[in-house]
């Protein structure tokens, strides 16, 4: 993508992407949506996100993606949503999201999570809308929603609770819809 450095939208959907080089994005400096959704992706790398500060929206739901990786997003200083649904993510690593204080809607629904941790969502205390739907989530530790302040919306079916603390969901004030 040498010499596109105004590209504004770069939409890489439907294909048979599996890999995507690090340096791949780093001249698409004012790229702001990018689609990498409907591939055959298997892993995030944290080069993409290098020089992508201007990125609002990341698409990179249906794709064969396994984890997120620490610092999976560093330098995605603007970005507002990130979708991972419908991948196979059975990890994320404690800092995936550290870096992401402008994100307000994260969705990872329909993968393979069985763990969350309270440091899962890190960096995340401005986030208005969590989907964690279809996942196998059996377990919500204690001060897993301690950050939330703006969280209007929380979706956690379809996964395999089965137990639900009695103070689990005290910190999150008032929500506009839970599932």
């Amino acid at each position: 993508f040498e010499g596109m450095s105004d590209l504004d939208t770069l939409d890489l959907r439907n294909n048979l992407l599996e890999v995507v080089p690090g340096e791949t994005f780093h001249t698409l400096v004012n790229l702001r949506l990018l689609y990498l959704n409907n591939n055959r992706i298997t892993s995030i790398n944290p080069a993409w996100s290098s020089n992508l500060g201007q990125l609002t929206h990341f698409f990179l739901f249906s794709n064969l993606i396994t984890e997120v990786p620490a610092n999976a997003f560093i330098g995605l200083t603007r970005v507002i949503q990130i979708s991972l649904n419908t991948n196979q993510i059975s990890k994320i690593h404690d800092g995936a999201f550290r870096t992401l204080g402008s994100l307000t809607t994260l969705e990872f629904s329909t993968n393979l999570m069985t763990t969350l941790t309270p440091n899962t969502f890190e960096g995340l205390g401005g986030l208005t809308t969590l989907r964690f739907n279809s996942n196998q989530v059996e377990v919500l530790p204690d001060n897993l929603f301690t950050i939330f302040r703006a969280l209007r919306i929380l979706e956690i079916r379809a996964n395999r609770l089965r137990v639900v603390s009695r103070n689990i969901f005290s910190d999150l004030g008032i929500m506009a819809l839970m599932n």
